[in-house]
Protein backbone atom coordinates (compact mmCIF):
# COMPACT_ATOMS: atom_id res chain seq x y z
CA UNK A 1 0.00 0.00 0.00
CA UNK A 2 1.20 3.90 -0.43
CA UNK A 3 1.39 6.41 2.34
CA UNK A 4 -1.48 6.92 4.65
CA UNK A 5 -1.11 9.41 7.95
CA UNK A 6 -0.79 8.77 11.47
CA UNK A 7 -2.65 10.49 14.08
CA UNK A 8 -1.62 10.70 17.59
CA UNK A 9 -4.37 13.05 19.84
CA UNK A 10 -4.84 13.31 23.66
CA UNK A 11 -8.28 14.37 25.62
CA UNK A 12 -6.93 16.70 28.57
CA UNK A 13 -9.97 17.40 29.99
CA UNK A 14 -10.86 20.24 31.02
CA UNK A 15 -8.69 23.07 32.04
CA UNK A 16 -9.69 24.19 36.21
CA UNK A 17 -7.78 27.60 35.76
CA UNK A 18 -6.60 30.44 33.29
CA UNK A 19 -3.31 29.51 34.13
CA UNK A 20 -3.55 25.98 33.24
CA UNK A 21 -4.86 27.07 29.64
CA UNK A 22 -1.88 29.56 29.50
CA UNK A 23 0.37 26.32 30.10
CA UNK A 24 -1.53 24.63 27.43
CA UNK A 25 -1.92 27.34 24.95
CA UNK A 26 2.48 27.84 25.44
CA UNK A 27 2.64 23.80 24.77
CA UNK A 28 1.27 24.02 22.03
CA UNK A 29 3.19 26.64 20.90
CA UNK A 30 6.61 25.12 21.94
CA UNK A 31 5.71 21.88 20.79
CA UNK A 32 3.62 22.29 17.13
CA UNK A 33 3.29 25.76 16.80
CA UNK A 34 5.58 28.61 16.12
CA UNK A 35 9.52 28.88 15.12
CA UNK A 36 11.15 25.92 16.14
CA UNK A 37 8.40 24.10 17.41
CA UNK A 38 10.38 20.66 19.06
CA UNK A 39 7.86 18.13 17.33
CA UNK A 40 7.60 19.78 14.00
CA UNK A 41 11.64 19.71 14.13
CA UNK A 42 11.96 16.81 14.86
CA UNK A 43 9.46 14.73 12.58
CA UNK A 44 10.99 16.76 10.15
CA UNK A 45 14.47 15.79 10.69
CA UNK A 46 12.94 11.89 10.55
CA UNK A 47 12.96 9.87 7.58
CA UNK A 48 9.91 8.46 8.30
CA UNK A 49 7.94 11.14 7.69
CA UNK A 50 7.82 14.47 5.46
CA UNK A 51 6.99 16.01 8.99
CA UNK A 52 4.33 17.14 11.00
CA UNK A 53 1.25 17.93 8.70
CA UNK A 54 -0.37 20.07 11.72
CA UNK A 55 -0.79 20.00 15.51
CA UNK A 56 -2.98 21.60 17.90
CA UNK A 57 -4.93 22.14 21.01
CA UNK A 58 -8.84 22.03 20.55
CA UNK A 59 -10.04 24.47 23.23
CA UNK A 60 -13.67 24.65 21.71
CA UNK A 61 -14.82 21.92 23.71
CA UNK A 62 -15.63 21.84 27.79
CA UNK A 63 -13.08 18.94 27.22
CA UNK A 64 -9.65 20.26 25.84
CA UNK A 65 -7.84 18.03 23.06
CA UNK A 66 -3.83 18.01 21.96
CA UNK A 67 -3.55 16.62 18.19
CA UNK A 68 0.00 15.79 16.67
CA UNK A 69 -0.91 14.76 13.12
CA UNK A 70 1.59 13.64 10.52
CA UNK A 71 1.22 12.99 6.97
CA UNK A 72 2.97 10.62 4.36
CA UNK A 73 3.79 8.00 6.73
CA UNK A 74 4.22 4.01 5.53
CA UNK A 75 2.10 1.70 7.41
CA UNK A 76 5.71 -0.11 8.64
CA UNK A 77 6.65 3.67 10.16
CA UNK A 78 3.14 4.43 11.60
CA UNK A 79 4.73 3.22 15.06
CA UNK A 80 8.42 4.40 14.58
CA UNK A 81 6.66 7.80 13.92
CA UNK A 82 4.74 7.18 17.69
CA UNK A 83 7.81 6.51 19.47
CA UNK A 84 9.44 9.38 17.86
CA UNK A 85 6.92 11.68 19.42
CA UNK A 86 6.71 10.47 22.62
CA UNK A 87 10.44 9.95 22.93
CA UNK A 88 10.61 13.76 22.12
CA UNK A 89 8.36 14.49 24.89
CA UNK A 90 10.17 12.14 27.81
CA UNK A 91 13.21 13.91 26.42
CA UNK A 92 11.70 17.19 27.03
CA UNK A 93 10.56 16.30 30.80
CA UNK A 94 14.06 14.85 31.17
CA UNK A 95 16.24 18.03 29.71
CA UNK A 96 13.41 20.52 30.43
CA UNK A 97 11.75 22.91 27.76
CA UNK A 98 14.30 25.25 26.29
CA UNK A 99 13.67 28.85 27.66
CA UNK A 100 13.94 30.41 24.37
CA UNK A 101 10.85 28.74 23.04
CA UNK A 102 9.01 29.48 26.28
CA UNK A 103 9.70 33.00 25.45
CA UNK A 104 8.84 32.54 21.79
CA UNK A 105 5.47 31.11 22.72
CA UNK A 106 4.77 34.20 25.16
CA UNK A 107 6.07 36.89 22.56
CA UNK A 108 3.45 35.12 20.43
CA UNK A 109 0.48 34.29 22.64
CA UNK A 110 1.14 38.31 23.85
CA UNK A 111 0.96 39.58 19.99
CA UNK A 112 -2.04 37.00 19.67
CA UNK A 113 -4.12 38.57 22.96
CA UNK A 114 -2.97 42.29 21.33
CA UNK A 115 -4.39 41.43 18.02
CA UNK A 116 -7.68 40.09 19.34
CA UNK A 117 -8.29 43.30 21.17
CA UNK A 118 -6.89 45.71 19.15
CA UNK A 119 -6.71 44.37 15.38
CA UNK A 120 -9.75 44.37 12.87
CA UNK A 121 -11.83 41.62 13.95
CA UNK A 122 -11.30 42.46 17.26
CA UNK A 123 -15.03 43.02 18.49
CA UNK A 124 -15.71 39.27 16.50
CA UNK A 125 -12.60 38.03 18.19
CA UNK A 126 -13.41 39.16 21.79
CA UNK A 127 -16.83 37.95 21.14
CA UNK A 128 -15.85 34.41 20.05
CA UNK A 129 -13.11 34.09 22.81
CA UNK A 130 -15.75 35.03 25.70
CA UNK A 131 -18.68 32.99 24.19
CA UNK A 132 -16.29 30.09 24.70
CA UNK A 133 -15.80 30.79 27.62
CA UNK A 134 -19.25 31.44 28.77
CA UNK A 135 -20.69 28.70 27.04
CA UNK A 136 -19.04 26.43 29.76
CA UNK A 137 -19.86 28.43 33.04
CA UNK A 138 -16.41 29.71 32.99
CA UNK A 139 -15.53 33.54 33.83
CA UNK A 140 -16.07 35.05 30.63
CA UNK A 141 -14.11 38.25 31.21
CA UNK A 142 -11.41 36.07 32.53
CA UNK A 143 -9.83 36.29 28.88
CA UNK A 144 -9.15 39.57 29.17
CA UNK A 145 -6.61 38.30 31.66
CA UNK A 146 -5.01 36.02 29.45
CA UNK A 147 -2.11 37.86 28.21
CA UNK A 148 -1.32 38.63 31.64
CA UNK A 149 -1.66 35.17 32.54
CA UNK A 150 0.57 33.97 29.80
CA UNK A 151 3.44 37.24 31.19
CA UNK A 152 3.14 35.95 34.86
CA UNK A 153 3.72 32.46 33.39
CA UNK A 154 6.80 32.64 31.36
CA UNK A 155 8.28 34.79 34.48
CA UNK A 156 7.70 31.36 36.84
CA UNK A 157 9.33 29.13 33.79
CA UNK A 158 12.09 31.80 34.04
CA UNK A 159 12.67 31.67 37.60
CA UNK A 160 13.08 27.98 37.34
CA UNK A 161 9.70 26.63 37.58
CA UNK A 162 9.03 23.15 35.36
CA UNK A 163 5.12 23.67 34.82
CA UNK A 164 5.78 22.11 31.56
CA UNK A 165 7.64 19.47 32.05
CA UNK A 166 5.14 18.37 34.53
CA UNK A 167 2.12 18.99 32.61
CA UNK A 168 3.32 17.12 29.73
CA UNK A 169 4.59 14.22 31.82
CA UNK A 170 1.22 14.57 33.34
CA UNK A 171 -1.32 15.47 30.37
CA UNK A 172 0.69 13.46 27.82
CA UNK A 173 3.04 10.60 28.98
CA UNK A 174 1.10 9.26 31.69
CA UNK A 175 -2.06 10.69 30.10
CA UNK A 176 -4.39 6.80 29.13
CA UNK A 177 -6.89 9.13 27.17
CA UNK A 178 -4.27 8.72 24.21
CA UNK A 179 -5.65 7.43 20.55
CA UNK A 180 -2.73 6.69 18.20
CA UNK A 181 -4.39 6.30 14.31
CA UNK A 182 -3.22 5.12 11.57
CA UNK A 183 -5.00 5.79 8.16
CA UNK A 184 -3.57 4.08 4.96
CA UNK A 185 -5.25 3.57 1.78
CA UNK A 186 -7.16 0.67 0.60
CA UNK A 187 -5.72 -0.54 -2.76
CA UNK A 188 -8.75 -3.08 -3.02
CA UNK A 189 -11.28 -0.28 -3.35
Amino acid sequence: TGEGACALAWLLGEPATLEEEAVLEMLEHVLVYGEGAVLESVLRADSRSKGLAYGQLFTERREWVFLVNVDEVTERDASGVERLVIGELERLVRDGVPRSLVRGAARSIELEGREMLLGPRRGLDLFDAVLDRWMFANDPLAELDRVETVRALAERIEGGSRILEETIDRLLLRNTHRLTLVVLPNDSV
